[in-house]
């Protein structure tokens, strides 16, 4: 009985009068709420956007010809009392990405800061369209859901949220799907474009970098890493040649601060365990359960097919690089939106009926994006499971089709031996 009303529940009609009702919901609401901004800083007195203050800050730095200040604690705090108009601003929200962001985002900071931020919006509300219509091609079986599908990818809290908190992962998920378009295609320049400018944020590029590698999509790697190497090119440009080592010390400055004052709202493994005693045990276990990880990971890519067969891997990569990344907060698991229609798409190319198993599952991932409110109680970042749950998912659909595949079974027997 609760199977057949669950089933009715997450029926077609149903789902589609619920990604209506959210998509026009939201939009009312974010309006209503836009009409009423006026200060930077907000009544209980944090900034609009809550991070975007710390991108404006980085972009007014650059637009100010003070790039060389970029990685300076103080300059950066002192841009941010500015951009607020608060001289006695408290909070500090540290700039720790390459200079290519800081640059991206220069233009917005010749705005207002309310404008700027409205316009932040706009922009990652552009990206996530942007990186579903990349999609829409690829993704055939869900063609006739499209709509509703895409709606569902896009509501997806963590995703959401994440726009309206000033954060860029709309950028990273509009890459990721281009790196994924490029891939399906076999338009590997394109697909190593993608992944180079991903870099912008390096945590996110370092596992499907090296996965590239075990492939063998040399065309991938060596796109990739030309855009990398832009990347310096432009950070010397405008901060100096010797950037990265500034960028990393301002990292090492502010690592335990930053870890310890978000570990409940990580759904890292290493700031997950950041606390745990004894020392050698913590490190074991974060070498044995990444390692694991990224081993699954450059088995599945080896194991893929060059077009067709890439979905699995990409929703596996995507799992464990939230999962093993050293700074991935709550909203970075709006990624898993691109994982979970890359999952549901294989299971509807595999023919029949949708598993039963597989709706739950992702009803229940998408269910539990709003429980990240409930961290600061429970001490941990209830969406740790989310990437967790869909890495298992891909892995084990992955692993299924290895193994009626006697050259895949053979890849998987190679490397595990």
């Amino acid at each position: 009985m609760l199977a057949r009303a669950f089933d009715k529940l997450v029926s077609a009609p149903i789902l589609r009068l619920f990604a209506l009702a959210g998509v026009v919901g939201w939009s009312v609401a974010f309006l209503a709420h836009a009409i009423t901004l006026r200060n930077p800083l907000q009544s209980d007195g944090r900034p609009v956007g809550g991070d975007f203050v710390s991108f404006y800050a980085a972009g007014q730095l650059v637009m100010q010809g003070a790039g060389r200040q970029l990685y300076d604690a103080r300059s950066q705090w002192r841009a941010q009392r500015e951009a607020l108009r608060a001289p006695e601003y408290p909070n500090f929200c540290p700039f720790p990405y390459p200079p290519t962001l800081a640059v991206a985002e220069a233009p917005l900071s010749l705005l207002p800061f309310v404008p700027a931020y409205l316009a932040h919006v706009g922009l990652c509300l552009a990206a996530i369209l942007a990186g579903l219509r990349l999609l829409r091609p690829a993704l055939r079986r869900l063609a006739p859901f499209w709509g509703t599908a895409a709606s569902l990818a896009a509501l997806f809290y963590p995703l959401t949220v994440s726009v309206t908190c000033g954060q860029n992962t709309a950028f990273s998920f509009l890459l990721m799907c281009a790196f994924f378009a490029g891939l399906r295609s076999q338009r590997d320049l394109r697909a190593g474009i993608a992944l180079g400018l991903l870099a912008f944020k390096p945590q996110m590029a370092l596992l499907l970098g090296l996965a590239m590698v075990a492939a063998g999509r040399w065309r991938v790697v060596g796109a990739a890493a030309a855009v990398g190497v832009g990347h310096y090119v432009l950070g010397a440009i405008v901060v100096g040649p010797d950037w990265p080592a500034r960028m990393l010390a301002l990292l090492d400055a502010f690592w335990e601060l930053n870890t310890a004052q978000h570990t409940s709202l990580s759904i890292s493994l290493p700031a997950v365990l950041h606390g745990l005693s004894p020392a050698a045990l913590r490190n074991v276990l974060l070498l044995g359960v990444c390692g694991l990880l990224c081993l699954s990971c450059v088995v599945g890519w080896r194991g893929a097919a060059p077009g067709g067969g890439i979905s699995g891997p990409l929703a596996m990569t995507i799992s464990a690089t939230l999962l093993i990344g050293p700074h991935a907060l709550w909203y970075d698991t709006g990624l898993l939106s691109l994982a979970g229609l890359l999952i549901a798409n294989d299971a509807l190319a595999r023919g029949g009926p949708f598993p039963a198993w597989l709706k739950g599952a992702l009803t229940g991932v998408f269910v539990l994006g709003p429980t990240f409110h409930a961290a600061a109680g429970l001490g941990v970042q209830p969406l740790l499971a989310a990437p967790a749950a869909l890495f298992l998912i891909a892995a084990l659909a992955q692993a299924r089709r290895g193994a009626s595949a006697p050259a895949r079974r053979e890849t998987w027997k190679a490397h595990l031996e």
